[in-house]
């Protein structure tokens, strides 16, 4: 605001004095307005800095504010990102427990394949032995019946009766064989029953004594047969258990040496770790013994020590494997001792009462 001072003629009404009045008056009007204008002006700048102040505490504000929201959604993204790395986790150590489980199973795999490829070789064998075993006496009966048919009005009575013993017993070995085999195939179906009952231990081995006597005296086998007066009555399936002295006096025949030894035993045995009564068969002969790292395996079904001995002895392999299952069904146990050149002892051990 500018205000100009005037001459009285401009002031009609007023005298001199009362215009100088005025004059002294408008000059300190102006300069109280001039201090106005500036402290005016100082506000005005105050307010404006106050102003910028407040848009800068605004903006701050708005800062703080949008930095809070980022903060919220950068917080949500680091929960976020954990839930995914633990989930990422799990997911690996799933994959790390689905591949560990995949190499067990490989290797599980590959064992059993191992032990089919095995078992098919076994196979392989006990099929050739079997044709084996089978063609021998067959052949045996069929050329003795051929020599009877086409010779039989030049043949001695004495030649007649030797051909016909050795058909006899021939056919006696197949019956054995062929028994074996059905025996093995039920127990394997384990349609395989026994039904043990009380036994004169004695008259079942001598039995079996006077089955395979041809075959002792052929070998002049020397047998000794001692059986202790409490072990002579036993609990056991008969026609099973003659199964198992059979195939154990067979080996013991047919490994032993000419003019060789068989002692067999039985006696009541109580062991002293177990509160019960034994039946404790053993057969012991001088025969060309066995490893003692075949010890377990000649119990198992198709097995041979080696196909040398199957063609020099004879044999199918499956006679201990049957004499194991079915001491094992009576609750017993069966084992050898044995060193090769020095024979074996075989030992079949059986719970009184049955189980």
């Amino acid at each position: 605001m500018e205000i100009t001072a005037r001459s009285n003629c401009e002031y009609p009404g007023f005298g001199k004095n009362e215009a100088l009045d005025n004059e002294a008056d408008i000059k300190s009007l102006k300069a109280r307005v001039v201090e106005l204008e500036k402290a005016l002006q100082s506000e005005r700048d105050e307010n404006d800095r106050l102003r910028k102040q407040t848009e800068g505490l605004g903006s701050r504000e708005n800062d703080s504010l949008d930095n809070e929201i980022l903060l919220n959604k950068l917080e949500e993204v680091i929960v976020e990102y954990q839930d995914k790395e633990n989930q990422l986790e799990r997911e690996r150590n799933l994959l790390e427990g689905a591949y560990r489980n995949l190499e067990e199973k490989n290797r599980e795999l590959n064992q059993k394949n191992r032990q089919l490829a095995q078992l098919d070789e076994m196979k392989s064998e006990f099929l050739s032995m079997i044709s084996h075993e089978l063609r021998t006496p067959i052949t045996v009966v069929q050329g003795n019946t051929e020599i009877l048919l086409d010779h039989l009005e030049r043949l001695t009575p004495q030649q007649a009766h030797i051909l016909l013993q050795s058909m006899v017993a021939r056919l006696k070995e197949l019956i054995f064989l062929v028994e074996t085999l059905l025996s093995l195939a039920s127990i394997e179906a384990s349609s395989f029953e026994i039904n043990p009952e009380p036994v004169n231990l004695t008259h079942i081995i001598q039995h079996v004594l006077n089955q395979m006597e041809p075959l002792i005296q052929r070998r002049k086998i020397h047998l000794s047969l001692e059986i202790s007066q409490d072990a002579a009555t036993a609990y056991l399936d008969i026609s099973a258990f003659k199964l198992v002295i059979i195939n154990i006096l067979s080996n013991a025949i047919k490994f032993n040496q000419i003019q060789g030894k068989i002692w067999i035993k039985a006696r009541v045995h109580i062991p002293l770790e177990r509160n019960r009564i034994n039946l404790l068969i053993t057969v012991k002969d001088t025969g060309i013994g066995i490893p003692p790292d075949e010890h377990e395996r000649i119990f198992k079904k198709f097995y041979q020590i080696d196909s040398s001995s199957t063609r020099r002895y004879g044999g199918s392999g499956l006679g201990l494997a049957l004499a194991k299952e079915i001491v094992k069904k009576h609750c017993g146990d069966i084992w050898v001792e044995s060193c090769p050149e020095k024979g074996s002892v075989f030992f079949i051990q059986i719970p009184r009462p049955i189980c």
